[in-house]
């Protein structure tokens, strides 16, 4: 889709709590984006370092206020946008240059899609590609494959109320679920668009106690989606995937010395069709990470 006066703008909406080291990247990720209109806000969620100081450097809207969590800064930030679309960002992650351009197409030409999600590139701790499954509502109850950082129609955020801020965690899960509930559906984009960095201090670490709660609400809250299957049930069949996954790889596994593509094709085989949500391609050393940001950036 090519840029023009007639194109949508499209908002980039950054939360930041204390993430100064990374804030600079997620920033300049957002305006290397190869389509316009764009516009990025940044919401500094309390932070105590220079994230605010560093945000003012750069063409962005900062908004600041105290410490609130995720959920309540993401509402803030989208509420203070002016985009038809816009795509969420925490400020440790980044984007690949090509993300709203290969998006947006798919949700300018089809009402029916809400969002449009992609394939996801780990970096940091671990490098990885993960890959996601298409939209599906019944497997995204049992496990959220979708990252938070997707383009979204800003009327279906409109819709359900945003994310909702009562959760210590898991608001993305949550959202997507609402959305579902509202009969918005997703698209999947199926190439690796986002960068999503791996570090002891990211949310994903949180101690499990955390997400429990979170999920446990999720389960009172769409009770109409989570009630179609059972709990012990579902957790009995996703452990299950989980295992047969685990030995049909554990057969596969003297391939990966002898021929390393057939074993990453007949592994990626098996896991799509066992894994209850997204995938892990393949990690991959410095070297073949730093080849497949080179790929994916020309």
């Amino acid at each position: 889709m090519a840029s023009g006066s007639s194109s949508p703008l499209v908002s980039v909406v950054i939360t930041c709590y204390n993430y100064a080291d990374y804030l600079s990247e997620a920033i300049e990720s957002a305006l290397n984006q190869t389509y316009r209109p764009i516009e990025i806000i940044v919401v500094d969620d309390g932070s105590t370092d220079n994230s605010a100081e560093l945000a003012r450097r750069y063409p962005v809207t900062l908004i600041r206020q105290t410490n609130q969590g995720v959920a309540t800064a993401s509402n803030r930030g989208v509420m203070a946008s002016s985009g038809k679309y816009y795509v969420l960002l925490n400020a440790d992650d980044s984007l690949h240059p090509y993300f709203v351009e290969k998006t947006l197409p798919v949700l300018e030409e089809n009402n029916q899609f809400a969002f449009a999600f992609t394939h996801v590139v780990l970096f940091g701790d671990r490098n990885a590609v993960v890959l996601a499954r298409e939209y599906d509502p019944g497997i995204l109850s049992r496990s959220n494959y979708i990252v938070a950082t997707a383009l979204v129609r800003r009327l279906a955020f409109d819709a359900v109320g945003g994310y909702d801020p009562s959760l210590p965690s898991c608001e993305d899960w949550d959202y997507w679920l609402m959305l579902a509930k509202e009969k918005f559906s997703g698209k999947l984009i199926p190439e690796p668009l986002f960068y999503y960095r791996q570090h002891g201090a990211s949310r994903n670490n949180a101690p499990k106690d955390i997400h429990k709660v979170a999920f446990r609400r999720m389960r009172r809250k769409h009770a109409w989606l989570f009630a179609k299957r059972a709990q012990t049930v579902d957790v009995f069949f996703v452990r299950l995937e989980q295992l047969v996954g685990d030995i049909a790889c554990g057969f596969i596994k003297p391939l990966q010395k002898i021929t390393p593509d057939l074993y990453q094709v007949i592994r990626l085989k098996v896991l799509t069709l066992l894994s209850p949500g997204a995938i892990v391609l393949a990690d991959l050393d410095e070297g073949q990470f730093q080849l497949l940001r080179q790929k994916t950036q020309q």
